[in-house]
């Protein structure tokens, strides 16, 4: 709370701040514009981050930008985090800068303090096995690949092979990398309306 008053502080006091209650950082700040950064939106960004990294606990390095759209003056930028190489799923932080440079908002789901084995103790074909076993249909496999997948129920994050696959639908499968366990799968095929 005390890095959140000095923000308040330095930035005006029209701020509210969400925490995260699992990592305990904010997961929204909004309601307020900040001072003006110079540069470009991603310039802006990054000093956003650096001036307030005491609050934030988030590490820039482990940070790519996903995507950019300017919409009304304004630069929304959605950034995806990155653990050695590997995606870190469900896991970004958004900033809204406008066309002066001062940002009007954050939004993040960031993993601060990462300690966990990156080696698979299962193939990725193993995996394939386990979520085809679960599935109990045929599936086209068209992408595996190792992610830390955020385990919710458990409170932990995890090394996974995620499994994309066409079968019965547009199959989206995390299987634990160490025991082959299925930690999550959706159905992620989308369907076309009749405009009516």
């Amino acid at each position: 709370m005390d890095a959140f008053k000095k923000f308040s502080l330095k930035q005006g006091k029209d701020w509210r701040v969400r925490y995260n209650p699992r990592t305990a950082i904010p997961e929204a700040i909004i309601g307020g514009r900040t001072t003006r950064y110079g540069g470009s939106a991603e310039e802006a960004a990054a000093a956003f981050l650096s001036d307030n990294k005491d609050l934030l606990n988030v590490d820039f390095s482990q940070l790519r930008l996903a995507y950019k759209k300017e919409f009304m003056g304004t630069a929304h930028l959605n950034y995806q985090q990155f653990y050695k190489g590997l995606p870190v799923e469900f896991s970004y932080v958004r900033i809204h800068v406008d066309k002066d440079g001062a940002v009007s908002g954050y939004q993040a789901k960031f993993e601060p303090a990462i300690s966990l084995s990156l080696i698979a103790l299962i193939s990725p074909d193993y995996a394939v096995s386990a979520a085809l076993a679960d599935l109990g249909h045929p599936l086209k496999i068209k992408k595996t690949s190792l992610v830390i997948f955020p385990d919710e129920a458990e409170g932990v994050l995890k090394l996974a092979w995620k499994i994309l696959g066409r079968g019965k639908g547009s199959w989206v499968y995390y299987v634990d990398a160490s025991n082959a366990k299925v930690l999550f799968k959706y159905d992620d095929l989308r369907y076309a309306c009749p405009a009516f």
